[in-house]
C-alpha cells in the first residue's frame, strides 16, 4: 500500500513538473521587435518604420510598449503614436489583454483608442477577436469598433491570416476585409503583406521586413505565443483609420489656410478654398 502511494506521488509530481515545463510564461523575457515598409492607400505612398519592447511582469503577466513614425498620403502627412499594452497569456491556451494607443498626423489629426483583446491557440491556428472605443478630434462623439480574424500557420515560419473589422454600429459603419501574410526567411527576420478592402474606406495594401530581437525560436508560431505580441497597436490603428486621417488632415490644412468645410466629414470633406 504504501509502495503504491509512493508511486502515485513520485507519477503525479512528474506529471505536474512535465506540465510546468511546457508552459510558458506570457513573456519569454525581454525581447521585441523592429518594422519598416511602403504601402500605398488608393495610389498615394506610405511609408511607416515602427517597434515594439516587451517585459514579463509576473509568470502569465506581460507588457508591450509600442511605437510609429512614417509619411501618410500624397501630401506626406508625418505620423506619429504610441501605445501600451498589458495582457494575461498562456501559450497553449490564449492570450487577453487590454490596450491604449494615441496616434497623430502631423499636428492635425489625432486618435485615441481603448481596446480589449483576445486569442485562442488551436494546434497550428489562432483565433483573435478585439472590442474597443477610438476617439478622434473630429466630431462631438467617438465610435466603437469589433473585429476578429483567423490565423493558419502552414509552416511553423509562414503564417496566413485573414478577418474583418466593423467600424461605428450608428448605421453608417465601415466594414474592412482584411488578409495578411508573413514568411519568415532568416533568423528574426520575417517578410509581412497586408491587404484592406473598406466599404467606405480606401483599399490598400503595405509590404515590409520585420526583425525581432532578444528571441531564442526562430518559429514566428513560437514568436507570435511566447514572445512579443503580434503587431503593433500603433500601427494597426493607422491602418484601419488611414482614409480617415489622410483626409482629416487634408480638411484640417483649408481650414488653417483660410478656407471652410461646411460637411466636417473626414470620409466625404466638402472643403471650400479660400478665394484670393
Amino acid at each position: 500500500m504504501r509502495k503504491s502511494l509512493l508511486i502515485g506521488a513520485a507519477a503525479l509530481s512528474m506529471a505536474y513538473t512535465a506540465q510546468a515545463v511546457a508552459e510558458m510564461p506570457a513573456v519569454t523575457g525581454f525581447n521585441g521587435k523592429v518594422e519598416g515598409g511602403y504601402g500605398q492607400l488608393d495610389g498615394e505612398d506610405n511609408f511607416a518604420v515602427g517597434g515594439s519592447v516587451a517585459i514579463p511582469l509576473i509568470e502569465q503577466l506581460g507588457i508591450q510598449i509600442d511605437a510609429n513614425a512614417g509619411m501618410l498620403g500624397e501630401n506626406e502627412d508625418f505620423t506619429y503614436g504610441a501605445g501600451l499594452s498589458t495582457f494575461w497569456r498562456s501559450s497553449s491556451i490564449g492570450s487577453f489583454g487590454v490596450s491604449v494607443a494615441y496616434l497623430d498626423v502631423d499636428e492635425a489629426a489625432w486618435i485615441s483608442r481603448y481596446e480589449a483583446e483576445g486569442e485562442v491557440y488551436l494546434g497550428n491556428i489562432t483565433l483573435g477577436g478585439d472590442f474597443g472605443f477610438q476617439d478622434s478630434d473630429w466630431g462631438d462623439d467617438g465610435a466603437f469598433y469589433g473585429g476578429a480574424k483567423i490565423t493558419l500557420y502552414a509552416m511553423p515560419n509562414l503564417a496566413l491570416t485573414g478577418g474583418a473589422d466593423v467600424f461605428g454600429f450608428d448605421g453608417d459603419e465601415d466594414v474592412q476585409a482584411n488578409l495578411g501574410v508573413e514568411f519568415g526567411v532568416l533568423d528574426m527576420l520575417s517578410l509581412y503583406a497586408d491587404g484592406k478592402l473598406g466599404s467606405e474606406s480606401e483599399d490598400s495594401i503595405f509590404v515590409g521586413a520585420r526583425l525581432a530581437f532578444g528571441s531564442n525560436s526562430t518559429d514566428l508560431i513560437k514568436q507570435h505565443r511566447e514572445y512579443s505580441k503580434r503587431g503593433n497597436a500603433v500601427n494597426d490603428m493607422l491602418r484601419e483609420n488611414d482614409t480617415f486621417l489622410k483626409n482629416a488632415a487634408a480638411v484640417n490644412a483649408v481650414i488653417a489656410a483660410g478656407g471652410s468645410c461646411p460637411i466636417p466629414s473626414p470620409l466625404d470633406p466638402l472643403c471650400l478654398l479660400p478665394i484670393f
